[in-house]
Formats: structure tokens, C-alpha cells, sequence
């Protein structure tokens, strides 16, 4: 076994010494702070959003391109300017979180909407419902699994996008155990912390399964067909 590649015994160890000496606690009160401010933006904005642009082909038009450009752009030369315009404190960080995010969650929710079944739509006007209740109670329920999709892959650029902002902005956090370990060498550790984080989204993302499971039980298997 290479020297910079430890055994999984030895990645275990340095693990447990984290979670023992509550230095991988101290981290992630860091980390957490921009990932969840900046995925609680880029859900409430990125749904909002994706309805709006969903259900209207005007707003398609002129909106979409940007979120288009926003997840084909490397973020890696755009965090320079985040850098000169916010410095390097949470609000840089939360932005990269939102550029790693939101795309993804807008236009998930956006086709989900706009490729809600006809049928159903014409079934709630049919029933006297109001453009609100249909909204509310057909298109939103129909698009749920695939806007709870978006969410999932959300959640996961976010992680990409908080530990790139600790290794390219400020070493804190998560981002600081990785950088600080592979600058001495001390490459279980570096593995252990990496190791977390893939734990960590693998919770999160297991939660975020449960919530859609409990809020929309009855419709977590896709579209109804036309």
C-alpha cells in the first residue's frame, strides 16, 4: 500500500480520533453554516423559480439560459471574483453554494412543472379549481418526485461547493482538516475527513428522502401516465 493511500484501518482510526478529540464537531460547525444558508436559499429561490419559469414560456425563455450557464460555468475561475466583491468571509462561501445549487434545483423543478400531464391539469379545471388550486394541489403534487430529485442533486453540489470554498477561499472547517493533513502528510486523517463528508451528505440526503416520502407518499414512484 502506497504511503498516500492508508489502509481503511488506519482512515478509521484517525476518524475516531476526530470524533473523540471533537475536532471533526468544531469543523463542521463551520462548514454547516454556509452550506445550509446556501442551500436554504437555493431551495425556497430555486423553487420558486423553477414553478415561475415552469409556467410561463416567456419567463423560459429569458430565465432559463442563465441557470444554463450557471451549471456549465466553472466555478473554480468564478470564485476569484466572488473573492474581490464579498472578500473572503460566509458571504463569498455561500455564494459558490448557490452557484453549485440552485442551478440544479431550478431546472429540475421547471421541467417537472412543465411536463405535468395535460390531463390532470384539465381534470382540476374541470372540478371549477382555480389557477391556484391547481397549482397547489395537481401540479405541484404531480412534480414532486422529480423537484425532490433536483433537491437531492442540490444538496450534493451543495457539499462540492462549501468544501471548494474552504480549500479556494479560507482554509476552515472540513476544508481546513484536508488541507492542513496533506500539507504534513498526515493522509489518514485527510481520508478520514473526506470519508465524513460523504457520510454526512449520504444523511442528508436519506433525510430529505423521508420528508418526501412523508409528504408525498402516495406519489413518490413518478407521473401519472396521459
Amino acid at each position: 500500500m502506497s504511503f498516500a493511500f492508508p489502509t481503511f484501518l488506519e482512515s478509521m482510526t484517525a476518524f475516531w480520533v476526530l470524533v473523540v478529540e471533537g475536532t471533526l464537531f468544531t469543523a463542521y460547525a463551520e462548514t454547516l453554516k454556509p452550506l445550509v444558508v446556501g442551500i436554504t436559499i437555493s431551495a425556497f429561490l430555486g423553487i420558486g423559480l423553477g414553478l415561475w419559469i415552469g409556467l410561463s414560456e416567456k419567463i423560459d425563455w429569458l430565465i432559463s439560459p442563465i441557470f444554463i450557464v450557471m451549471q456549465t460555468a466553472p466555478l473554480a475561475a468564478l470564485i476569484p471574483l466572488l473573492v474581490m466583491a464579498y472578500g473572503i468571509g460566509l458571504t463569498s462561501k455561500v455564494f459558490v453554494v448557490c452557484i453549485m445549487a440552485m442551478p440544479v434545483i431550478v431546472l429540475n423543478t421547471s421541467g417537472a412543472v412543465r411536463n405535468t400531464p395535460a390531463s390532470l391539469k384539465e381534470m382540476g379545471q374541470a372540478f371549477l379549481g382555480s389557477r391556484r388550486d391547481i397549482i397547489l394541489k395537481v401540479i405541484l403534487p404531480a412534480a414532486s418526485p422529480v423537484i425532490f430529485a433536483g433537491l437531492r442533486l442540490g444538496i450534493s453540489a451543495g457539499f462540492i461547493g462549501a468544501i471548494l470554498a474552504e480549500l479556494k477561499i479560507t482554509p476552515t472547517g472540513v476544508g481546513d482538516i484536508i488541507t492542513f493533513s496533506r500539507s504534513i502528510a498526515d493522509y489518514p486523517t485527510m481520508y478520514a475527513a473526506i470519508m465524513s463528508i460523504i457520510l454526512l451528505a449520504v444523511l442528508f440526503l436519506n433525510i430529505l428522502e423521508r420528508i418526501e416520502i412523508l409528504l408525498f407518499g402516495g406519489n413518490n414512484k413518478g407521473y401519472a401516465s396521459e
